[in-house]
């Protein structure tokens, strides 16, 4: 079961989402987002336990 990943943006403070793209290594994966509002890109790497 997939967790979806909410961030709200760092830049601007949206939680508008826009695409968020995953990648997945192992016992980690990482989300690159990007934001609906503003258009800024971030990425979050989470390590599944």
């Amino acid at each position: 079961m997939d967790r979806e990943i909410r961030a709200s943006c760092p830049s601007c403070e949206s939680g508008t989402a826009g695409e968020i793209e995953k990648h997945r290594d192992g016992a980690e994966v990482t989300a690159t987002m990007t934001c609906g509002d503003c258009g800024n890109e971030w990425t979050r790497t989470l390590r599944r336990g």
